[in-house]
């Protein structure tokens, strides 16, 4: 159990004086066991704050059970406490006010942080990057890197107690927490308030319920919210292997449209404008149709927009298709497509020999590289992180600077009985470059591990999600897409942010 002290660097923020609010609120629930806690100050500054589980009133009761008592000089701190589904009760005492007043607060629990059910198991501890945290999408959960769970996300407006549809939830570059839920964009802080709301989310009043959100919400460093989309279009079939014709009154061939979504990319500004917009519906119908049906297309006619990234100073953004195992690099914002990275529009092949297959996750290094999270066309092989220079030219080629194979178990698969039809592969994973060129890996199903490997190819650390069988015994891996690492310092910064936002 740590305890953090938060030292005043930004007086305009933070002020310190006698009216300081009292924080955790009396009778709060949190859903956090890393706590700000704030009184109003006094002439000497010397604090004796004093921690208790369980609901007290009587000084006497309350100091048989204190569990922590920090000293501090400061009337701002954050102080981590033991665990989820208890009471607590605490007081602070100074020299001038020796007589405790006692407040009290609880901390809530579900199933995803009862490592009884469910874990981060961790496989090679971290010494680097110890005092860091993780963000895991699929338990909604922020660990610290030995594994215990510290914070979760609340159930709030539309989200349903432990469910785990949650999609890349993450720190913002505005000390917030943003994240995707069943077709919603959501950005809330520390303590659970909603901050934003992306306005045009699948549960929003539509004319065609098809509109929506997937995979990625970024904030950008202007503010602005960046994300995937889906909205309806409809065209002909002539592309479909579902298509059927069918004759009109006047015995004329009608062409029927089919209701589709389109992927797209849709940048808002703080008040829910739309302030740019990207439709892949022209890029697709410049390309084979018959890279759309392939076998290992699925849906079929469905490319599959499932990252992004937005080089904000170059001015461009990348957009990977999943489906067709291509990046492509648009001008930003004149929409432009600049660059085709991956798989050609050539449709000769059943599987795509290229350089990359099934990914996620695109992203520009520090050295200006594009790197990947590869799934690869099938799961007979272990997906790996990749590092590509782009090329200099139309007439130059892209190449492979660096690549590692993630430190997973292959599922064993006979080739051969998924010759010309589906074959299975693994989806999401993400890859994110820390300071040192190292990469932070967050593997997918059925895999779910995460780890940090080195630039020389080293583990720095190695961990699972995992659940326990339904009755039984056995780890197994859990339902994992993406994760995020954050810094002691970045959690104090989000903690104290929620904290003056509220």
């Amino acid at each position: 159990m740590r305890i953090f002290l938060f030292f005043l660097l930004f007086s305009s923020l933070f002020i310190t004086d006698s009216s300081a609010q009292v924080l955790p609120l009396e009778g709060s629930t949190l859903h956090y066991c890393i706590i700000p806690f704030t009184f109003p100050t006094v002439k000497s500054s010397n604090y004796k704050i004093r921690i208790a589980e369980g609901n007290f009133n009587s000084d006497d009761v309350f100091r048989k059970n204190v569990i922590k008592t920090v000293n501090s000089k400061k009337n701002k701190l954050i102080i981590e406490i033991p665990g989820f589904g208890k009471q607590y009760t605490w007081c602070v005492t100074t020299p001038e006010m020796p007589k405790p007043v006692f407040y009290h607060f609880s901390v809530a629990t579900m199933s995803l942080v009862d490592t009884v059910k469910t874990r981060l198991s961790i496989k090679l501890g971290a010494a680097k990057y110890r005092d860091d945290y993780v963000f895991v999408d699929g338990s909604r959960v922020l660990y610290d890197m030995q594994g215990n769970p510290v914070w979760y996300l609340p159930n709030f407006e539309g989200m349903i107690r432990n469910n785990t549809a949650v999609r890349d939830i993450k720190l913002s570059c505005k000390n917030t927490i943003t994240f995707m839920f069943e077709g919603e964009a959501w950005e809330i802080n520390y303590n659970g308030d909603i901050l934003w709301k992306g306005p045009n989310g699948r549960h929003q009043v539509h004319a065609d319920t098809l509109e929506g959100y997937h995979h990625e919400l970024t904030r950008l460093s202007n503010g602005n919210y960046m994300l995937l989309g889906l909205e309806p279009i409809a065209r002909p079939q002539r592309d479909s292997l579902r298509f059927r014709t069918s004759i009109d009154s006047a015995g004329r061939r009608k062409v029927p449209n089919r209701k589709a979504r389109c992927g797209t990319i849709v940048e808002y500004n703080e008040k829910g404008n739309m302030v740019w917009h990207w439709n892949s519906a022209r890029y697709l119908d410049t390309i084979d149709p018959a890279l759309l049906r392939k076998p290992n297309v699925r849906p079929a006619n469905d490319a599959h927009e499932n990252s992004f990234f937005f080089d904000e100073k170059n001015k461009c953004v990348y957009l990977s298709f999943r489906n067709i195992n291509q990046v492509i690099r648009i001008s930003y914002p004149d929409g432009a497509v600049l660059n085709v990275y991956g798989n050609s529009t050539d449709s000769a092949n059943v599987f795509w020999d290229t350089l990359f297959c099934g990914q996620h996750s695109c992203n520009i290094s520090s050295d200006g590289y594009l790197y990947l999270f590869d799934n690869g066309c099938d799961i007979s092989m272990p997906p790996k992180v990749i590092i590509l220079k782009q090329p200099l030219s139309h007439k130059d080629t892209m190449k492979e600077i660096w690549q590692y194979s993630c430190p997973v178990t292959p599922v064993k698969v006979d080739m051969a009985q998924f010759a010309g039809r589906l074959m299975p592969f693994t989806t999401g994973g993400n890859v994110i470059e820390l300071p040192g060129h190292d990469m932070f890996v967050s593997t997918c199903n059925p895999y779910s591990e995460l780890f940090i490997v080195s630039e020389n190819k080293k583990l720095l650390w190695d961990a699972a999600l995992e659940k326990r069988g339904q009755g039984t015994k056995i780890w197994e891996p859990s339902v994992l897409y993406r994760a995020s690492i954050i810094t002691h310092q970045q959690l104090e910064n989000l903690i104290w942010s929620g904290v003056s936002s509220k």
